[in-house]
């Protein structure tokens, strides 16, 4: 719906994205205390062969934390960018329904 020409106000919930942004960063959190794990005395065959398994386990954490991160960081910049065209629009529409009003200028 148009509104006094200022077109229909900008989609999106910035409180939301924040709100996810935040549950992203936590899990970003909670993996990132499995990204060390001391593993340097593990020297027995079947020991190494864990290891390595463990290693490219904590390579495949760190990568996902990254990402938990990245993503949250994104969203919160959309966030704010939605937040902000709605703010403009609420102003510019403002402006628009005082144009149009029937109230005297002095009286606005």
């Amino acid at each position: 719906m148009d509104a006094g020409g200022v077109g229909p106000r900008p989609p999106g919930d910035p409180d939301a994205m924040r709100a996810l942004a935040h549950r992203l960063q936590a899990e970003a959190g909670r993996l990132s205390k499995y990204e060390s794990l001391d593993l340097s005395n593990w020297q027995a065959n079947k020991a190494l062969e864990v290891r390595a398994d463990l290693q490219t386990y904590v390579a495949q954490t760190q990568m996902a934390t990254n990402q938990l991160e990245d993503a949250a960081r994104l969203l919160t910049t959309a966030a704010d960018r939605v937040e902000q065209a709605q703010l403009d629009w609420t102003t510019r529409k403002a402006l628009a329904d005082a144009a149009h009003s029937h109230i005297p200028e002095g009286k606005r």
